[in-house]
């Protein structure tokens, strides 16, 4: 949705799927780059709500609200290669199977 300085955020309508996209993520960036420098990313997760305020200068949409700020927080505690995710979030896949 938005370039958020040095990062991405997305939005997704279940936890599961987010876990899901985050996987499938690492695992293309770790394929693609077989015998040549690897990216290496870290994603955060987290469940709440936010709200678009329209697009902003550069034509992106705006987005707000507490669970955008702790998503941001959340994956600046993870190194390279690594998905956190919050509590609920975790549980949240975790029902899905995802999760061991």
């Amino acid at each position: 949705l938005k370039d958020l300085g040095d990062g991405f955020m997305a939005t997704f309508e279940t936890a599961s799927q987010a876990v899901q996209v985050a996987l499938r993520f690492q695992h293309a960036l770790r394929s693609a780059a077989r015998g040549a420098m690897r990216l290496r990313v870290r994603i955060g997760l987290h469940l709440g709500e936010v709200s678009e305020l329209g697009l902003d200068v550069s034509g992106k949409k705006k987005i707000v609200g507490l669970a955008a700020d702790l998503a941001a927080r959340i994956a600046s505690l993870a190194q390279g290669d690594q998905i956190l995710l919050t509590r609920a979030a975790f549980d949240d896949a975790r029902e899905q199977d995802l999760i061991a």
